[in-house]
């Protein structure tokens, strides 16, 4: 279903998911953490980095000792022991600790200097466990971090909150050729409670600190996130009259359910129900009487509608239904049953309750398969309810109405009559015609009525019963008023520039288009863009326009009069209230519908009404027209009462601009 004969793309509000705002603390929370690695790594490197610089400074010193001095080696204080190229002992100091089977470079945190490269760190017999066997893989410097974590995850972490620092040694065995071809081993060790380390502890607790405190906040904004996205989701797709859930939340829920690849099998329907002057029963008795017969007749359709149906107020009085459906004749028998129970439920509020239906079958292949719904359109469907609904206006005494085949194809008229105004008056595919009009006694031409056709290059020639009404009820008609009132202004000129002696033309000016304040500057314009004189331009209104917004109506025909322009009144007689008009209305002329004049003029009561018109109309100082004149004998009755004009078949059926013109010369050269 379309609108405007274009369909409208709506902005589609999905329901929106918390699982963003979960990824995104997931993803800041694993990047703290990196950061936090790559912070704690750095620190270490700066405070461990030094303690082994220092250890590896003290080989290079041992080492050079042995090569010029073997004797100088002990005043190191150190356990070591030197192995020959066979592996036996040449020297040893101390006891031999060391676990030959587990070694790890030394490389000084990736620095291959201060004799980096030259040395092998081997494991002691109580530090084994950090030491791999014989592999190649590992740096001392991730045993020493091995072994601090091992401390501090045991009980450091609780020795330095109370500042205490946890005292263990981390032995280990310097390696290192020398020139002879022997092998010098040494044997160091690093302390826990070494400042340094100690410092280490400290300020990774307050980092890890920090950064628990900011993945908490994080964590706690981001519950807040999905809090408030919640509530504001509710409260967009909450109904304020009913409480449940509002048009919005209809659309956005339903388009999946009918457009899902598991329901393509199923058959749904969009119903319409509402209330037949709900806005009269609330001025009477209330907005919050009005408003309980919405809550009450809420509550009964939810009560008689399936689990998975859906149903919604949609607008003033209206709701919006989604249910599943076997057939054509089931959506009959659930909005039957749907009506009866809203009247049941609102019947001391004395409103009918009707409804209108429009089905989404399932539709199949011949071998039966389900094809998919990909142009689903839930909002299209619900309007299609609405003009299903719409129907009944003609039938009082029917409740419910199924949309058909008949109503689609009026609907896509009207879409392409929609689509086809704005090509159409650019292209001037509208095209004027004139209707003469003419003195009944002595029938000459006295004037003209100005009427629309449209020569489609689509559609072909279509009468104006098929798309003014269209104009009408979309609010487009303005722009057909401005379209005529533009083109017959350019022909009156066009005829005076020739010689002719014009007739005043008379336009239609829809009652929508009188809302507009200066109605009648732009008239105005629009005749002096061509210098087309005000009094051969005649505005018709229709009678039915008398009773908008009166204070408006006088002040528009009080100033079309002021510049020049005659004001008619269309169709009298065919309202109410035309006596009422006439004594309130300044006009010019007044128009009598052609129901006066069809049938048998020789009733006398119609004889006798048409003829007190005239003369009122007379002794308002106005002239008269008789529309839809067809026979001689209504030419002769109305001479005799003196009309101004006569307008119908019998002198002239509404012709193109050139034949008028013709008759324009004709006359004149009588």
């Amino acid at each position: 279903m379309q609108s405007g004969g274009k369909k409208i793309k709506r902005m589609a509000m999905r329901k929106s998911s918390p699982l963003g705002t979960v990824f995104l603390f997931l993803f800041l929370s694993l990047l703290m953490s990196a950061l936090l690695v790559a912070i704690l790594a750095t620190v270490m490197v700066g405070t461990v980095e030094p303690m082994l610089t220092g250890s590896a400074e003290e080989m290079d010193r041992i080492v050079s000792a042995f090569e010029n001095d073997e004797s100088r080696a002990d005043a190191f204080g150190r356990d070591y022991f030197i192995l020959d190229e066979n592996g036996e002992y040449k020297a040893l100091v101390g006891e031999d600790t060391c676990e030959r089977e587990r070694s790890v470079p030394y490389t000084n945190f990736g620095r291959p200097d201060t004799g980096a490269h030259r040395y092998a760190v081997y494991a002691d017999e109580e530090t084994e466990k950090f030491f791999p066997v014989l592999s190649g893989d590992r740096s001392f410097e991730d045993v020493m971090g091995e072994w601090l974590m091992d401390i501090y995850g045991r009980e450091g972490i609780r020795r330095l909150v109370s500042g205490e620092a946890p005292a263990e040694e981390l032995p280990f065995w310097f390696s290192a050729d020398l020139k002879n071809g022997s092998r010098l081993f040494v044997s160091f060790s690093v302390s826990s409670a070494n400042s340094a380390i100690r410092e280490i502890g400290f300020l990774t607790l307050g980092i890890i600190g920090a950064f628990a405190i900011i993945i908490l906040v994080m964590f706690i904004n981001s519950v807040n996130n999905i809090i408030n996205r919640r509530r504001m989701l509710n409260l967009f797709f909450t109904d304020t009259v009913t409480g449940g859930r509002n048009y919005n939340w209809f659309l956005v829920k339903g388009e999946p359910v009918i457009s899902s690849y598991g329901n393509r099998k199923k058959s749904y329907a969009v119903l319409c129900l509402g209330f037949e002057k709900y806005l009269t029963y609330s001025l009477v008795n209330g907005t919050a009487e009005g408003e309980k017969v919405l809550c009450d007749a809420y509550r009964a359709i939810k009560k008689s509608i399936g689990r998975g149906d859906l149903c919604v107020r949609a607008n003033t009085s209206d709701f919006a239904v989604l249910t599943r459906i076997r057939d054509g004749e089931d959506v009959g028998g659930k909005m039957d049953l749907i009506i009866k129970v809203v009247s049941d439920a609102t019947a001391y509020s004395g409103l009918a309750c009707r409804g209108g239906a429009y089905p989404i079958y399932s539709v199949r292949t011949q071998s039966g398969r389900a094809l998919p719904r990909k142009d689903a359109d839930l909002e299209g469907a619900f309007n299609g309810a609405v003009a299903a609904r719409e129907t009944l206006r003609e039938l009082p005494g029917t409740r419910a109405a199924l949309f058909d085949a008949k109503m689609m194809e009026e609907q896509m008229w009207e879409n392409k009559v929609l689509d086809g105004l704005g090509p159409a008056l650019a292209n001037e595919e509208f095209i004027v015609y004139y209707q003469p009009k003419y003195a009944p006694g002595t029938d000459t031409l006295r004037g003209a009525e100005a009427l629309i056709r449209w020569q489609s290059p689509e559609y072909g020639f279509v009468t104006p019963y098929r798309f003014i009404p269209i104009y009408e009820k979309n609010g487009l008609i303005p722009k057909i008023d401005h379209y005529m009132i533009d083109h017959v202004a350019r022909d009156l000129r066009r005829w005076l520039d020739m010689g002719y002696s014009c007739v005043p033309v008379s336009v239609n000016v829809s009652r929508i288009h009188f809302a507009e304040p200066d109605l009648a500057e732009q008239i105005r314009d629009m005749a002096d863009k061509y210098g087309t004189p005000h009094e051969l331009l005649e505005i018709e209104l229709t009678e039915s326009a008398f009773f908008d917004d009166k204070k408006a109506m006088l002040y528009t025909i009080g100033k079309l009069k002021e510049y020049g322009f005659s004001v008619s009144m269309d169709d009298f007689g065919s309202g109410y209230s035309s006596l009422n008009s006439l004594k309130d209305m300044p006009l010019d002329v007044l128009k009598l519908d052609a129901d006066f004049f069809r049938g048998d003029m020789a009733n006398d009561r119609g004889r006798i009404v048409v003829a007190e018109a005239i003369k009122l109309a007379k002794s308002l100082n106005m002239r008269t027209v008789a529309e839809g004149v067809e026979e001689r004998s209504q030419v002769d009755f109305l001479a005799g009462l003196d009309c101004d004009m006569i307008q119908g078949y019998y002198y002239a059926k509404p012709m193109p601009g050139e034949e008028f013109e013709s008759r324009m010369s004709m006359a004149q050269s009588l």
